[in-house]
């Protein structure tokens, strides 16, 4: 498993209907991934990705080689699962689950909803089964207005998942959404779509907190960042060609149609018209 890639071995799981315990995205190295915690869409039922390690060889500072695992080296074995750098792993053995199809997707909801979505959503998290997994955050929507963004993982069986009266679903009527795309796909497909969102060159950082909710102060928090999406850092690199860009966007793609490229968020000056 040393030296490869979390779509490497999901790809591979599937094919014998397994699946391994991994973070949101296919391009993350698997052994670094489970080293350092590994937070995913499975956690809810099958824990951390480091929760999901095995065993692993691991070449130590000073050259000796060690096999370590919950009997062998259990101190080590401990400590190896998120706790640090302490060589380099050679080779790993992770647990593997027999859910090689998931029910998963995206839901956006327009921003002005966001309070709502949130505190309902904290009740979700209170009540859901362990098979079901929600990541909320908020991103810009197809109109390039900031969304909040809710992407459900079921991880339990298929029929109850997917039902219209399910616990996935209803995730969808939590308001009015601009966008519910949800049903069953394979684990390698889920993974692959949410590195879709980050393709080569367009660069991003994503850092965690850990909180009680989503709700309340928190909320208003987020609400309040997603409105100034665009980063300053955008605005800046454009300099004094800010406004002859967004005139030039306003007239050849009033609605942002093609979006990978980031600009500022705002409209162009009355006097500036693009040549």
């Amino acid at each position: 498993m040393a030296g490869h890639v979390s779509s490497d071995v999901v790809s591979a799981a599937e094919r014998v209907g397994l699946t391994a315990v991994t973070g949101t995205a296919d391009a993350v190295g698997m052994v670094g991934l489970t080293l350092g915690g590994g937070h995913g869409p499975l956690i809810g039922q099958f824990g951390l990705a480091a929760d999901n390690l095995l065993g692993a060889e691991v070449v130590l500072a000073d050259g000796s080689r060690v096999n370590t695992d919950a009997e062998h080296h259990p101190d080590f074995f401990w400590a190896l699962r998120g706790g640090g750098n302490f060589g380099v792993v050679t080779s790993a053995r992770i647990r593997l689950h027999p859910v090689p199809t998931v029910v998963s997707g995206t839901i956006l909801y327009p921003i002005a909803q966001s309070a709502s979505i949130l505190a309902d959503l904290g009740g979700v998290h209170q009540d859901s089964p362990d098979e079901l997994t929600v990541d909320v955050g908020f991103l810009p929507g197809p109109d390039g207005k900031p969304t909040v963004y809710v992407a459900p993982t079921w991880s339990g069986d298929l029929e109850v998942g997917n039902a219209e009266n399910g616990p996935v679903r209803a995730l969808a009527r939590l308001g009015t959404p601009v966008l519910a795309e949800v049903g069953p796909v394979a684990r390698s497909a889920a993974l692959a779509a949410t590195d879709a969102m980050f393709s080569p060159g367009r660069m991003g950082a994503i850092r965690t907190r850990c909180v009680q909710s989503v709700s309340g102060s928190v909320a208003t928090v987020l609400d309040r960042a997603a409105q100034e999406f665009t980063s300053p850092q955008v605005a800046n690199s454009y300099g004094p060609n800010t406004q002859r860009l967004l005139a030039v966007k306003s007239a050849v793609d009033p609605d942002s149609l093609f979006a990978a490229t980031s600009l500022p968020i705002g409209t162009a000056d009355a006097g500036s018209t693009p040549v």
